[in-house]
């Protein structure tokens, strides 16, 4: 066995090692649940006109009657 034979074979053991670690990194990356962390425009419009209704003096967006059901603005 040369030198020549040697270094091809640690090489060819080296590019399997890599190609067997990259399709692990794929399976890994591809079964990780990743959220975005930045809320989408349909969220965030949800999320105010929910917080506009849950927010008013009466839970139901009535901002111009008081709990009481007293007219604030005429």
């Amino acid at each position: 066995m040369t030198v020549k034979d040697m270094l091809c074979g640690l090489a060819r053991a080296g590019g399997q090692a890599l190609h067997s670690l990259s399709t692990a990194a794929t399976e890994v990356l591809r079964h990780a649940d990743f959220q975005e962390p930045e809320e989408t425009d349909l969220e965030r419009y949800t999320r105010e006109t929910r917080d506009f209704y849950t927010k008013s003096p009466n839970g139901d967006g009535r901002y111009d009657l008081d709990p009481n059901g007293v007219r604030d603005s005429l």
